[in-house]
């Protein structure tokens, strides 16, 4: 889309306009926070140059709006509120970037914002900056989606689940119904949150505020799920979703996105755990894990196998490094199978913080490895095998 400058009016043609003139006061601390949110969005790359801007809506309630769009794969919108001390309500549209970079350097409690003659004043303290303003149309009208279908989680639990599940979303755009973060509700007020690749799957369960019992299964994209783990810090989130949209609201923010149309591929056969566990200690065997991408200088090809038999063997295909480490097991199983190690590891560091001892579930070396622990009963990660032949 062109982005335009409107055509300078005679000073003697007299004519009322809602977007001249619009001055605002905002905190300072409010308006670099609220930026760096927007920029989330406004900053993503695009082929549309609009998308790299903000519109900032002052309004007479004493509100002043910052909105957001972009384009590129999926479509975002993002809207957020502030409450600013209003002069003249109106709008004005400008560069987010160079908007939020001038205002992370201002030192003053407070700055005006005010719309003159297509450029944008920032005045602070003694400090006076314009930058250049654009039409109110210049940004691509943001149509926003009404939904019946919804639940409320806190923003913490979001932010767990990006923790935990997001390192296995999978980023090859030929596998669209893999890039995103499936999201399933049955009703009982749990909702399962899945991330997969071809590689590895993380599944969290967690109780959720149902706000009716409509069934959910859907795909929201990866890039959005980053995006949205840093927008949404506190309080509570409240996720609404139709056909085609999750809309997440929390406070003064709101975040909308168009879903992945694709179907999730049904995982629930590879999630089960149908064999008795080895249990080892999370905290020996991530030392075990760091000292082998120590001696393997982080190559994340390396290929590891795990023998158990009274104790856990780890080795790599590079013969020169000897034969591994060992380290103690609770098992009366024997299990061989070999697992990429940077994967391996990835799924131990999550369990580093709260559980003291892991299961590993080893059916046979062509089954996939599943991982928990009874400190987190509500979360599993599982490893694809690997064919080893030595």
């Amino acid at each position: 889309m062109e982005l335009r400058r409107k055509k300078r009016l005679p000073k003697n043609q007299e004519i009322v306009n809602f977007y001249r003139g619009m001055k605002t006061e905002i905190s300072t601390i409010d308006l670099k926070a609220c930026l760096k949110r927007v920029n989330l969005i406004a900053n993503s790359k695009s082929n549309q140059i609009s998308t790299h801007y903000c519109k900032i809506v002052v309004q007479d309630e004493g509100v002043t709006s910052f909105e957001a769009v972009n384009y590129n794969n999926c479509t975002e919108y993002y809207f957020e509120r502030l409450m600013t001390h209003v002069t003249v309500p109106g709008v004005a549209v400008v560069d987010c970037t160079k908007l939020s970079k001038l205002i992370q350097k201002v030192k003053y409690e407070s700055v005006v914002l005010e719309w003159i003659d297509y450029q944008l004043l920032i005045t602070a303290g003694k400090l006076k900056i314009k930058i250049p303003a654009l039409d109110s149309d210049s940004l691509p009208k943001m149509e926003w989606s009404e939904s019946k279908r919804n639940f409320i989680l806190p923003a913490k639990d979001w932010k767990q689940i990006y923790d935990r599940c997001f390192s296995s979303i999978g980023r090859d755009e030929s596998r669209k119904n893999l890039t995103g973060l499936n999201i399933l509700n049955d009703c009982s007020g749990t909702v399962t949150f899945i991330g997969a690749d071809a590689f590895r799957i993380a599944e969290q369960k967690k109780q959720v505020k149902c706000i009716n019992s409509e069934n959910i299964n859907l795909i929201l994209p990866g890039t959005t799920f980053k995006k949205s783990s840093k927008i949404f810090d506190e309080d509570e989130i409240t996720f609404s979703f139709n056909d085609n949209h999750v809309v997440m609201t929390s406070g003064q923010k709101t975040l909308q996105v168009n879903i992945i149309e694709a179907p999730y591929p049904d995982l629930n056969r590879l999630l089960q755990t149908d064999c008795d566990p080895h249990s080892v200690g999370t905290l020996e065997l991530l030392d075990a894990l760091e000292m082998t991408r120590e001696l393997t200088n982080e190559d994340k090809s390396v290929i590891i196998k795990l023998s158990i038999n009274g104790s856990l063997k780890i080795e790599t295909q590079k013969t020169e490094l000897g034969c591994g480490f060992e380290i103690p097991v609770d098992s009366v199983r024997e299990s061989v199978i070999g697992l990429n190690l940077m994967f391996f590891y990835d799924a131990i560091r999550i369990f580093k913080k709260r559980g003291e001892t892991i299961e590993l579930y080893v059916k046979d070396k062509l089954s996939p490895v599943v991982i928990e622990s009874q400190e987190l009963v509500d979360f599993k990660i599982v490893i694809m095998p690997v064919a080893i032949s030595w």
